[in-house]
């Protein structure tokens, strides 16, 4: 109702400056239009900015289309949680065994697997990668296995990064900074009595 007597009133404000009013009234639709637009893409994509295509999606992640399918086609998923403090300096030049295990493995039940196999092959989950001024420390590592090919992903919450690994070794990744909170709780479920990961602000 309040919206419509602003509405009203700015009428009559064009109405007493004609002509220069409806020039007025002209930009006042076209901000009108364009509000609605992005409400619109807001709805569609809450996620922000998103990867252009799914290929591309997959060539930044995964490397290429067979370790994507690893994860999608996972047997078995499995959590743990590790020592980021690598001597490692290099993040490209990382592997899985500089940051030492804490805890884990834990096997993760099928809805919960399913969760994270779903983070992992939606691209809607991850933002278009751009250089961070920031090294990752991962605190935390997920195993996605299917027959005899495993892969595994270290997260940075600190950073909002995450690493690909095959063979032990850094393939790819992606950022996550629009949807970190919600990894925080899938993460917080898998490890209710740990005191670091329950800390991790949301």
């Amino acid at each position: 109702m309040a919206q419509s007597t602003r509405v009203d009133r700015f009428k009559q404000c064009v109405s007493d400056c004609y002509p220069f009013g409806v020039l007025i009234l002209l930009a006042f639709v076209v901000v009108l239009g364009c509000d609605s637009n992005n409400s619109s893409l807001t709805e569609q994509n809450p996620f922000g900015e998103v990867y252009l295509s799914e290929e591309k999606f997959k060539k930044e992640v995964y490397k290429n289309e067979e370790n994507y399918k690893i994860i999608a086609n996972a047997a078995t998923v499995e959590a743990f949680t590790i020592d980021p403090s690598s001597q490692e300096q290099n993040w490209g030049n990382a592997t899985v065994e500089d940051y030492p295990v804490v805890e884990g493995p834990i096997e993760l039940k099928p809805k919960t697997a399913s969760e994270f196999v779903n983070f992992m092959t939606t691209k809607n989950y991850f933002n278009e990668s751009s250089p961070k001024g920031c090294r990752p420390y991962p605190g935390v590592r997920i195993k996605y296995t299917i027959a005899e090919k495993s892969l595994d992903v270290l997260i940075c919450f600190g950073c909002g990064i995450l690493g690909v690994f095959e063979d032990g070794k850094l393939i790819g990744g992606g950022h996550f900074d629009y949807t970190e909170k919600h990894l925080i709780r899938m993460v917080q479920n898998v490890f209710p009595n740990d005191p670091k990961i329950q800390e991790l602000s949301e």
